[in-house]
């Protein structure tokens, strides 16, 4: 029912459904098995998170592949990059929360912001990719753009890297800030 959707519907109907259900597992997964004794920095929480979401994409990518045994090599090397590369960008985000929860006292519920954050950029992201990638009706002639959802992608990617690393650097300058004052 999402794919016959309008686009709002669209970006609603994967960030309750699929977004969800994607980042509550990675969170579970380094929730239940690093955090909080494995978290010695911020940027450890970075790491598993992106382990997390590296270890999710792969089992996305190999149910595609099972699905698809006749796909051809460069479509999946773009769906493949395509889904570790959202994957990977809501992680960063959830990161940023538990790393906060870690070594801050921030605001209550910004776990569950962060997580619904992830859920949402994984919402609006799946049906803008799919409508960048997927052929357009013309009276010349329709083709598939693969290349513009494979920058949306990388372009989404680094947008979150950039925001999240901001932060980080931002929460380790305020702490030592902190820690300066203290002392």
């Amino acid at each position: 029912w999402l794919p016959l959707a309008g686009a709002i519907d669209r970006i609603i109907g994967y960030t309750f459904t699929l977004g969800i259900v994607q980042e509550s597992v990675k969170y579970a997964v380094v929730r239940f098995t690093t955090w909080p004794d494995h978290f010695r920095t911020r940027l450890d929480g970075a790491a598993y998170c992106a382990a997390s979401a590296v270890g999710y994409a792969f089992v996305l990518n190999f149910r595609l592949l099972l699905n698809n045994p006749n796909v051809s090599p460069d479509v999946l090397a773009m769906q493949v990059f395509d889904n570790v590369a959202v994957n990977l960008a809501a992680s960063l985000i959830i990161s940023y929360g538990l790393a906060e929860v870690r070594f801050d006292k921030p605001m209550p519920f910004l776990l569950t912001i962060t997580v619904a954050l992830g859920a949402l950029l994984n919402g609006i992201a799946i049906p803008l990719r799919s409508g960048l990638t997927n052929a357009g009706f013309a009276l010349a002639g329709s083709a598939p753009t693969p290349l513009f959802g494979l920058g949306f992608s990388a372009a989404l990617l680094v947008a979150v890297g950039v925001a999240v690393a901001f932060l980080f650097t931002n929460a380790e300058r305020q702490a030592r800030e902190a820690a300066a004052s203290r002392d």
